[in-house]
């Protein structure tokens, strides 16, 4: 039995205290005023009754007081549930005013050298056309020139406002453009994606935004497929599935993958910039839907297992409300 905590004694003496009062009082008066029989109980119901609305004050007093305290302590963590958004909102405002900085710069400085390289790769190419080596070398550069100015180009685009104009468009249209936009990677992972979106219809979004996000969505379950271990991965992975379904009012795409998953120890920062577990990834490819979603008013997330063996792979689940419920639908800088 558990222990009576000490309250409950110090009501108890209090009780008592105002108990004995009570009887002091009463004896007083009946000594005072020489009270019997009737007259006695009459008083005595008289200072029941007083008693009992005192107490009753003094309780209704008590429950005030704690309805207030928890009044107060409901708007302190409102208000620390506040503080802490903002100071989220902040952390990825400076995250993303320094990424911009450092596109821009980089763009400046590095895209038009890449330029005269590619361009000089490319000469080369064309004029040792029978040097099978100089051919390797060269379609090498160019390759590697071409994933720099991709990576330039991702930084710049993480860095820019958006303000999605949410227009009514066929869902399995934009899931086709998706994966239209992911091909290559597809290709190169020896990947195949299926969509699903029957019954799902038209939905506002920004098209071109919506099919970017899912297309980076293929694409980093593709590229991770490619980097991974065959023999980790039975051999027969490669499937991508991007299913599209109605939740409410709200539009839901999951995208999910056979492919090794994410490692647990980076799954709370995925969506960071920069953070990822390939060795030759940009880590900004989530970071990048992300934005796009959340500009949407929608939200991206980690849900569930993957197609694979055992739930082997990852899902990642997109909901976006219905227009008119996105809160204004504008990133800028990294706020909504």
């Amino acid at each position: 039995m558990p222990a009576a905590r000490p309250y409950r004694w110090i009501g108890l003496l209090l009780g008592l205290a105002v108990a004995a009062v009570d009887f002091a009082l009463l004896d007083l008066i009946r000594g005072w005023l020489g009270l019997t029989g009737d007259e006695l109980v009459r008083w005595f119901m008289g200072l029941y009754v007083l008693t009992l609305a005192g107490l009753g004050y003094a309780l209704g007093g008590l429950v005030d007081a704690r309805r207030a305290a928890a009044d107060d302590a409901a708007l302190i963590r409102a208000q620390l549930e506040a503080l802490a958004a903002s100071q989220r909102q902040l952390v990825e405002y400076e995250t993303l005013a320094s990424i911009g900085r450092l596109a821009a710069g980089v763009a400046h400085e590095v895209r038009n050298p890449l330029a005269v390289i590619r361009g000089a790769a490319a000469i080369v190419r064309e004029q040792t056309p029978d040097d099978a080596e100089a051919g390797r070398a060269s379609a090498f550069i160019c390759e590697e020139v071409d994933r720099l100015d991709a990576f330039v180009g991702a930084l710049l685009d993480l860095s820019r406002p958006l303000a999605p104009a949410r227009e009514e468009a066929a869902v399995e249209a934009v899931l086709a453009r998706a994966a239209v936009l992911a091909g290559p990677a597809l290709a190169q992972g020896g990947c195949t994606i299926a969509s699903e979106a029957s019954g799902v219809g038209r939905f506002a979004v920004d098209e071109g935004q919506l099919a970017q996000a899912i297309a980076a969505l293929v694409t980093n379950a593709a590229e991770a497929i490619a980097e991974a271990d065959p023999a980790a991965l039975g051999g027969d992975a490669g499937r991508i599935v991007a299913q599209a379904r109605r939740v409410g009012g709200a539009l839901e795409i999951a995208v999910a993958d056979d492919g090794p998953g994410i490692d647990p120890e980076v799954a709370d920062r995925i969506l960071e910039p920069f953070v990822t577990t390939r060795a030759r990834g940009t880590g900004l490819g989530l970071p990048m839907a992300a934005r796009i979603i959340k500009a949407h008013g929608g939200t991206l997330r980690l849900a569930g297992d993957g197609l694979g063996p055992g739930g082997r792979g990852a899902r990642v689940v997109v909901t976006i409300p219905p227009r008119g419920d996105d809160g204004g639908g504008e990133v800028r800088d990294g706020r909504g």
